[in-house]
């Protein structure tokens, strides 16, 4: 069998969801034993490669790759419908001379020339091979947060419409995507619903006990609108004015203007001798796994009973600095600083997978508050690792998460939000468990690439063969 997959790019040269999933998709394909020709988009100023990073000579034997330039973007309102149909005709122009495959696989506008040709009456006449179509989230008809992405899903409506209709089948990622889709298809299209995927590599054997008495969540995401982040960082506020305990981990690019702050413990004692409410009650001993180094300020023997819950006794110790050694850049007073449970911590993006791996396996929750989505990989990812989900039940999240694994809430809703993190702050740890188990579970029985690629082959091999 010989695919022609047809999409805007592929990772790790372009990133984004659909251009994964195309990286993807041709890499367990191929390893599948399907010939697949990979027409995929690298942005204009820049020199085509002649093979992508990231596949095995074994996989290669099964690929060929046909890098097309994507226009420069343009500044006026709708310039990306545009330069996505020049980009089509640039890949149509391509494809033409190739030998004919046996099905056409479209990652969102990147067939709209070959489905306009197929559309003529000449062409209807012809054999013409079956083709699938991928829109993903068809986030233009979801909910918009703002009144600017709500005329900017008006632009994008009638072409993406227009495209569904033209293709033999609509994939489909399933939950409320699926009912979306039906509204747009005619009835000449036939739906089939199929997951996404994610690799072996990020599945671990089973969740991992917690590890710390203080709950981690996470969010992984760009600073953009439709994510939610907003909603959050409101939520997390006032949790914070709450004295609530949690930690939090965000990663991607949220720019530093955007960042909250975590609250600064008080100097201790306060003037007049007075001590604060101690954060660290006699019954709460102090979390070693969750304590802030940057809190950590030069020791001084005399004063570490009076910040303890329990006192303790010690042996005279060296003074600090030693004799002869340099003294500190800058003098602090000699004493620990109150503890502060609340940690928000920006790690930036971060390209390196196992690294992130590394903070969704020592997290308990991923967080996924979008105003519309598709299927996030991240929350695939933050299963797989052995998370609770709290996510906006859009797209075919329902699909990834439900009451077993996780709590879906209303997109937009901060009410809904904040009972949500405090229901999970608030969780028996058992209870809790057993919602990372099961992730790891639903993972292993559905999601993973080597499952998500037969699927598609047997389904192109019903309608194509």
């Amino acid at each position: 069998m010989r695919i022609a997959l047809l999409t805007d790019g592929i990772y790790p040269h372009i990133m984004g969801g659909m251009q994964k999933h195309s990286y993807y998709l041709a890499k367990y394909l191929a390893r599948a034993g399907v010939k697949v020709d990979v027409y995929h988009a690298i942005p204009e100023g820049q020199p085509l490669p002649t093979t992508p990073e990231g596949f095995t000579e074994e996989e290669l034997q099964n690929l060929k790759f046909f890098p097309v330039h994507f226009p420069k973007p343009a500044k006026y309102p709708g310039h990306y419908i545009r330069e996505s149909y020049i980009y089509s005709k640039k890949v149509y122009r391509e494809f033409i001379l190739q030998p004919q495959p046996d099905f056409v696989y479209i990652q969102g506008f990147s067939g709209w020339a070959y489905l306009k040709r197929k559309d003529t009456k000449a062409q209807r006449k012809k054999n013409i091979v079956f083709s699938g179509i991928n829109f993903h989230g068809v986030e233009m008809f979801q909910q918009a947060p703002s009144l600017k992405v709500k005329l900017e899903h008006l632009l994008l409506r009638p072409w993406v419409k227009w495209n569904l209709r033209l293709s033999d089948i609509i994939f489909s990622l399933g939950g409320k995507l699926t009912h979306i889709q039906k509204q747009l298809s005619s009835a000449q299209n036939r739906i089939i619903e199929m997951p996404i995927g994610i690799t072996k590599d990020w599945l671990i054997d089973e969740a991992p006990e917690q590890k710390s008495k203080i709950r981690k969540f996470a969010f992984i995401g760009r600073y953009e609108r439709r994510k939610g982040i907003e909603e959050l960082h409101s939520v997390l506020q006032q949790l914070i004015k709450e004295k609530q305990p949690f930690e939090f981990h965000f990663i991607g690019p949220i720019p530093e203007a955007k960042r909250l702050k975590s609250p600064t413990p008080p100097p201790w004692p306060h003037e007049g001798g007075k001590q604060p409410p101690h954060q660290t009650p006699s019954n709460q001993p102090i979390d070693l796994l969750t304590y802030r180094p940057n809190n950590l300020v030069p020791y001084s023997p005399s004063n570490l009973n009076s910040y303890l819950p329990n006192p303790l006794t010690s042996p005279s110790l060296t003074p600090w600095p030693p004799e002869g050694g340099n003294q500190p850049a800058t003098k602090t007073s000699n004493r620990l600083l109150a503890y502060s449970p609340t940690n928000l911590i920006y790690h930036g993006a971060i390209r390196n997978e196992k690294k992130i791996q590394q903070i969704l396996r020592d997290a308990d929750v991923l967080v996924c508050p979008s105003w519309s989505e598709g299927m996030p990989t991240v929350i695939l990812e933050a299963m797989a690792s052995g998370c609770a989900i709290i996510a906006s039940d859009v797209g075919a999240v329902s699909e990834q998460v439900d009451s077993d694994n996780g709590i879906l809430k209303e997109p937009g809703n901060k009410k809904q939000l904040k009972e949500a993190m405090i229901t999970v702050l608030n969780m028996d740890e058992d209870k809790l468990l057993a919602m990372k188990k099961m992730s790891v579970d639903r993972i292993k029985g559905k999601f993973l690439w080597e499952q998500v690629a037969e699927r598609t082959i047997q389904e192109i091999r019903k309608i194509s063969l």
